[in-house]
């Protein structure tokens, strides 16, 4: 049992890590480092994909609320 609070870098490709994971070991802070911004890239360059080749615009409908 250690006394001092855990804080955890969440980044890669494991998937299988759950909020409730990290709760059940009493993490007390997630840091996700550039994954945000990574996402967001991911999300920009399919869709920059999409418009090259097949030319349409269907990315839009995935738009956040």
């Amino acid at each position: 049992m250690l006394n001092n609070p855990v804080n955890v870098l969440v980044q890669g490709l494991n998937e299988s890590i759950t909020l409730q994971d990290l709760g059940d070991a009493e993490v007390k802070r997630i840091s996700l480092g550039s994954g945000m911004y990574l996402a967001a890239m991911g999300g920009f360059m399919a869709s920059i994909t999409e418009l090259q080749d097949p030319g349409t615009f269907h990315f839009l409908s995935n738009l956040a609320d």
